[in-house]
């Protein structure tokens, strides 16, 4: 069993409804509990298959920070590995120009 951190926007009541059965959901969309390997990618694939949710999850690995990151769907974060680190960054948005 792990402890397994999901946060999932505009996710279809199926897959809140699954997670809300598994997990705690300690604010809108943000669901913690302790999971199987097992169970835990299998709520990932339910999650995965959302047509215009996004998500994001974090769990335990064996690696310098001790926690691993997936992400699916449009976001303007994006996970970066750098060498066994996971890194967050933020992507700004394209400036609108002016038309004259």
């Amino acid at each position: 069993m792990v402890l397994v951190v999901i946060d999932v926007t505009r996710a279809a009541s199926r897959v809140t409804g699954k997670l809300q059965r598994l997990m705690v959901e300690i604010r809108s969309g943000l669901f913690v509990g302790s999971l199987s390997r097992r169970i835990m990618e299998q709520l990932w694939e339910m999650v995965e298959d959302g047509d215009k949710s996004s998500a994001a999850m974090c769990y335990p690995a064996k690696n310098e920070m001790g926690f691993n990151i997936r992400t699916c769907g449009s976001s303007r974060y994006q996970v970066k590995d750098n060498y066994g680190v996971p890194l967050v960054q933020f992507m700004r948005m394209a400036k609108k120009t002016k038309k004259q």
